[in-house]
């Protein structure tokens, strides 16, 4: 199997810890990554129902970093591999991509709901996108507020398209 398959699979710590009980977190991201080498591992640094976080990582860790270990641990070439402290949001980091970085094709892995406008914006500065959604569960309450905002956020960057 290559490094990087086009089939990315996503499952969350608390899965891996109903199929893999008596692991260590280590030790269940490897057993898992081994038949699925490209992998969103999702909720980090949460509590378990074990009552035991998933492992020390905290839920605000630098996420970029935390890509990085993960991918080079499972030997990724780092060459293949770009992080964007600078990022703040879906524009900037879009941008940034294909200006800073050069990237002119991208996979863009995000919660369903905002994937529509990541990708919108990827194609409208000329990159060649595909998306995953991230989505594993509705989200209660607050989905509405951030729904919310997602329209207000795809109509301000809809104009911005237009009009730059």
């Amino acid at each position: 199997m290559p490094l990087i398959s086009r089939e990315v699979s996503v499952i969350t710590t608390q899965e891996l810890e109903d199929r893999f009980p008596d692991l260590t977190p280590k030790e269940r991201e490897d057993a898992w990554t081994k038949d699925h080498p490209t992998t969103l591992l999702m909720q980090i640094g949460g509590k378990l129902k074990s009552g035991q976080p998933h492992d020390g990582r905290a839920p605000d860790y630098d996420e970029p970093g935390a890509m990085e270990t993960f991918a080079l641990a499972r030997g990724v070439p780092e060459e293949a591999l770009i992080l964007d402290r600078a990022g703040v949001n879906t524009d900037a980091s879009v941008r940034r991509a294909r200006d800073e970085f050069g990237v002119k094709r991208v996979v863009l892995v995000t919660q369903e709901y905002h994937l529509y406008r990541a990708l919108y914006l990827a194609e409208s500065y000329g990159l060649e996108a595909h998306g995953v959604s991230a989505t594993l569960r509705t989200y209660g309450p607050k989905q509405i507020i951030w729904s919310a905002r997602e329209v207000l956020a795809r109509d301000k960057d809809f104009a911005r398209m237009v009009f730059r």
